[in-house]
């Protein structure tokens, strides 16, 4: 079985890292597959991390090349990087007898549609959430602005014909899948959410010593409480709101303290450095970074695309045994918080309704770590995320 994996992220990036080396990697290896991969990389990512990928795939035989990802003019860049992967792609799939051509989200879809046509390739569609809204709802396309208006409503037929022409489909959640068949009437969707590795995210390989260093370096005292996020800020994640819950954590008990681990410029936030950590982790040293949590915490704005959002945190909080806190944005972050007793959801956002579940939220802290892990490994066991790929692949060759 011979795979052409296209993504319009790069392998050297935190998300590639993450949400793409580690399926491949585990596919390969398990399940023999010989896998061909094209990326868009960023220049500097590329030159920090390039070797060290490169040895990885190489490792386990797996080709890759890519092409350098095109910042500007705003569309005829991604125009060009179009291009650039395109006849990539088509080269590849002349010289290697390609089997199926796996696309990770929109842009790299409109590839694999086309050469699915041209040489009757099988064509998964992972769509990775509903992309077009993203950008609306995010205000990325300013709505208003007649040309992002187009290219959103572009996006949108082609999402469908991808829908229509894939031979299966890839969501990242359940209440992503039900719209798809309730609208499209696909029948070829399954369910992989961002998934983590065990191995990786384990409470239990942290030691106390090591837990006690880094608060130490941190100055968090033992006493003291954590609350946790991690990841990006801005576009879909309620800073605001997330301070205004602390806040409140605070006033109840004041030896709560708000670590933050994003790759954000610290000198932008006026916080009080004393109640609020912001640090830059390495994926590496994520899972320390996560051991030293009482709750983790991740407010999304609520929108038509987040009904088929997983975000990435959510799996290695629960591996790493953080009971979570968040807002209702689709309905698998409610059933995964109701059916495993892990965590707590807001309905609305606001300093009345966080002041009226504060004790019920601090109780979480004394959760039975069991809940999380068990939530996870139903979940967000990439074991399964991969056996579930590998099912995929054998069904749209039969």
């Amino acid at each position: 079985m011979k795979v052409l994996y296209l993504t319009y992220d790069g392998l050297t990036s935190h998300l590639g890292q993450s949400q793409i080396l580690p399926y491949i990697l585990k596919l390969s290896k398990d399940y023999n597959i010989k896998f061909h991969i094209i990326s868009t990389e960023k220049k500097e990512l590329l030159i920090k991390n390039k070797s060290a990928i490169q040895a990885l795939l190489q490792a386990h035989n797996i080709e890759w090349e890519y092409i350098l990802y095109s910042k500007n003019p705003p569309i005829f860049s991604t125009i060009y990087d179009l291009l650039k992967l395109y006849f990539k792609a088509k080269k590849n799939v002349l010289k290697n007898t390609i089997n199926i051509i796996h696309c990770r989200s929109y842009i790299p879809s409109i590839i694999g549609l086309r050469l699915k046509r041209k040489f009757g390739l099988k064509f998964i569609f992972d769509m990775r959430g509903f992309w077009a809204d993203e950008r609306i709802e995010g205000n990325i396309w300013p709505s208003k602005n007649f040309i992002f208006k187009f290219i959103y409503q572009y996006f949108k037929r082609l999402e469908k014909l991808f829908i229509q022409h894939a031979d299966a489909i890839i969501s990242l959640t359940y209440h992503g899948k039900d719209y798809i068949k309730k609208n499209f009437k696909h029948s070829s969707i399954s369910v992989i959410p961002c998934c983590s590795d065990d191995k990786v995210f384990d409470f239990q390989s942290i030691t106390k010593q090591e837990k006690e260093n880094l608060k130490n370096k941190l100055n968090i005292s033992e006493k003291d409480k954590v609350l946790l996020y991690s990841g990006s800020l801005g576009t879909w994640y309620m800073l605001n709101e997330m301070l205004l819950f602390f806040n409140c954590l605070k006033q109840k008990d004041n030896t709560w303290k708000f670590l933050l681990l994003t790759n954000e410029n610290p000198a932008q936030f006026n916080f009080n450095q004393t109640d609020i950590i912001i640090k830059n982790a390495n994926r590496i040293d994520m899972p320390l970074y996560l051991s030293i949590a009482d709750l983790g915490i991740f407010f999304i704005k609520n929108s038509f695309s987040k009904i088929a959002s997983s975000p990435i945190k959510l799996g290695e909080y629960l591996y790493m045994g953080i009971p979570i806190v968040s807002n209702i944005f689709n309905n698998d972050i409610t059933m995964i918080i109701d059916k495993f007793h892990c965590g707590y959801t807001f309905e609305t956002l606001n300093e009345k309704d966080f002041h009226s579940k504060i004790e019920e939220i601090q109780s979480l802290i004394n959760l039975d770590k069991n809940n999380m892990l068990n939530a996870a490994k139903e979940y967000f066991s990439l074991d399964k995320g991969v056996a579930i790929y590998y099912k995929v692949y054998c069904n749209v060759l039969k």
